[in-house]
């Protein structure tokens, strides 16, 4: 009788993450390889076929372009790392003499599982705990997922990558408080009125911090907002984009100040143009019931003595800067938990990883066993009563049963296989010398 040797030896996978970002580049270099949807099916396409790459996915934002795939134990890396890094170069159409190749990192196994972990939580993130991430990591892993890039070992991943993002959102307060000025203006406006749904809100500026100070009010249930801007095409531009109430002209705005609970001033390189008396008479009209005015404009684009007026609460980014620091330092503090956590659900997709691979083997083994058994039971059928072979089949089917327990219970505690007879069987051998 022929028999084939079973490979017992587990974890043939290694996951690996190759990439540019903030750390390694900077942004000048990092916005030349974003990765649009169509450019990474592009990748994703090329290097499954051209490096038998089985499953992978990237991640591509302004602050990073990371390609994270599931390859083998015979892959090296470096040489992985060329060949990905060439074929976006390929995609992106650059010469490789105008890049250092060098900006591009790579990270295995361990490495490359907390990366991921760190990035999709916000930890590895230019704004520490920023929350963006996280549906940027879900919207790029989905798109790969309908593409079928991933498989069964990835769509694992990405779930334990959520479990733990959710984790770290409900167990510590790494996501808590404002660390961006948008976001700490909005922070700041709920702590002086709960409900924003009832309260007429003016926007001065259009530009980035505008509008992201637009959407966060806007997520917190605002229904009111006017948008006033020197250039009228980009207050219009803004209006259309985020469904403002109305747009208020430049030079009018000034003059009804009297009709907003909040107002936000958001112009760059203009100086200060709302002076003391024109809040003052704004006030006056609305007889000095509660105002906030939130000056982030640099220079400062409300007079400052302003702050003196009855019923005004003004705040500059110089205020918003000492909170934002302040959440900076307690999401710091944040950090080990957060790794803990993170390290936790990493050992748990490890743990399912291991017992995955060790499936084929267990099948295999038991596969054996039974035609072992098979062999040896047909070879003595003839010789016995129908009753006795019965007999003679339930006590083979004990034995393979207590025989494969031992070793099969050892390839799940051990899924990188064993170093002795001993460990399989669980024998205590001690060393006896007569």
């Amino acid at each position: 009788m022929t028999t084939s040797t079973t490979n017992l030896h587990l974890n043939n996978e290694r996951f690996v993450v190759i990439g540019i970002n903030h750390k390694t580049a900077p942004i000048d270099v990092r916005e030349k390889f974003t990765l649009s949807e169509s450019e990474s099916e592009i990748l994703f396409n090329d290097i499954s076929t051209s490096f038998a790459i089985p499953e992978a996915f990237s991640l591509s934002t302004c602050n990073r372009t990371e390609v994270y795939v599931m390859t083998n134990q015979s892959q090296d890396i470096a040489e992985l790392k060329r060949l990905i890094v060439n074929v976006i170069l390929h995609i992106k159409k650059i010469d490789l003499d105008s890049i250092s190749t060098s900006q591009f990192f790579s990270f295995e196994n361990e490495d490359a599982f907390l990366h991921l972990f760190q990035v999709a939580t916000g930890i590895d993130s230019m704004f520490l705990g920023e929350s963006e991430i996280m549906s940027q990591f879900k919207q790029a892993y989905r798109f790969a997922q309908e593409k079928k890039f991933t498989g069964k070992k990835l769509n694992r991943l990405a779930d334990a990558v959520i479990t733990a993002a959710k984790r770290v959102r409900s167990e510590t307060k790494f996501h808590k408080g404002a660390i961006s000025v948008a976001f700490a203006a909005v922070d700041l406006a709920k702590k002086i009125f709960s409900d924003f749904s009832t309260k007429n809100i003016l926007l001065i500026g259009a530009g980035e911090t505008a509008e992201l100070t637009a959407k966060y009010f806007l997520e917190r249930n605002a229904k009111q907002i006017f948008i006033s801007n020197r250039t009228l095409a980009h207050a219009e531009h803004l209006s259309n984009k985020i469904g403002a109430t109305g747009i208020i002209p430049f030079d009018s705005f000034l003059t009804k100040l009297s009709y907003f609970d909040i107002v936000i001033s958001a112009v760059s390189n203009i100086g200060t143009f709302v002076k003391t008396e024109h809040v003052l008479e704004g006030m006056k009209r609305r007889n000095f019931q509660r105002t906030l005015i939130l000056d982030l404009g640099i220079p400062r684009n409300v007079d400052p003595f302003a702050k003196n007026i009855c019923g005004i609460f003004l705040k500059s980014v110089d205020d918003l800067q000492g909170i934002i620091e302040k959440n900076i330092y307690e999401r710091q503090m944040e950090i080990p938990v957060v790794n803990q956590i993170l390290k936790q659900e990493i050992k748990h997709y490890q743990h399912w990883l291991a017992h995955l691979n060790i499936v084929p083997s267990i099948q295999a083994l038991n596969k054996k066993f039974d035609q072992i058994k098979h062999e040896e039971l047909e070879r003595l059928k003839s010789s016995v009563d129908e009753e006795n072979f019965k007999k003679m089949t339930e006590l083979a089917n004990r034995l393979t049963n207590k025989f494969l327990h031992f070793p099969i219970r050892s390839m799940k505690q051990h899924g990188s296989g064993f170093t002795s007879i001993s460990d399989i069987y669980d024998l205590n051998l001690t060393n006896n010398s007569n």
